[in-house]
């Protein structure tokens, strides 16, 4: 499938909530600013389940909830997306994008990062949720949390950091607190395994805890 020209989303949810995207296969879309799937809160669009969806080969991210919550992902194929794979943001004070669920599928060959959970300056991420048996390579980075706090990541196999647009991370953790990095095998990304950090203009990151991980072969 090719990008066509013109400036869409494919699919967007607006103040909708419990709504079940199923089997989908999207791609070529051509947003400005957004996601081949988009969801928007905080008056609607929660509550979203994308199940065995394929998102791939879009000029925006590939799937976008901004300023809301309670998503399930399931055994979804984003790939080939020409900024992040799975993106959730968090711009405005009083909303929230917590308690979400990815489980299985894979995020490969997306130019920035496979998962990525952002909150902004002063404005983090609160009880994001879990990440569990997901596969991630040849991405930016693989999954990484900036600004956001109380997420655990399980079970996941994340290999081949590209380094391009990301930093070559299987892991990233900046301005996160109580992420929970455990029982995943992280191999073969270009700059770290895992790399935790802070920006000195905001909070540390602090209380994270890695355990249980086979971690190889990363590192420039």
């Amino acid at each position: 499938p090719g990008i066509e020209a013109g400036t869409r989303d494919d699919v967007i949810v607006v103040n909708k909530a419990f709504i079940t995207l199923e089997n989908l296969h999207v791609y070529g879309s051509n947003s400005s600013w957004g996601g081949a799937i988009s969801a928007n809160g905080p008056s609607g669009g929660n509550s979203i389940t994308l199940t065995s969806c394929t998102v791939e080969n879009n000029n925006s991210f590939g799937i976008l909830f901004l300023n809301c919550g309670n998503h399930t992902v399931t055994d979804c194929t984003v790939q080939y997306n020409t900024v992040s794979g799975l993106f959730f943001y968090l711009t405005v004070v009083g909303y929230s994008n917590s308690n979400n669920v990815i489980s299985g599928g894979t995020y490969a060959h997306n130019n920035d990062i496979g998962i990525l959970v952002r909150g902004s300056d002063n404005n983090q991420i609160k009880n994001f949720g879990t990440i569990s048996n997901v596969t991630a390579c040849e991405n930016g980075d693989q999954i990484y949390f900036n600004r956001a706090a109380d997420g655990v990541i399980t079970h996941c196999t994340l290999f081949n950091g590209a380094g391009t647009n990301g930093e070559g991370y299987g892991v990233g953790i900046c301005n996160g607190d109580d992420i929970i990095v455990e029982y995943c095998d992280i191999y073969n990304n270009w700059y770290r395994g895992i790399g935790i950090c802070a920006d000195e203009a905001l909070d540390p990151s602090t209380n994270d805890i890695i355990r249980y991980n086979r971690i190889h072969g990363n590192g420039i």
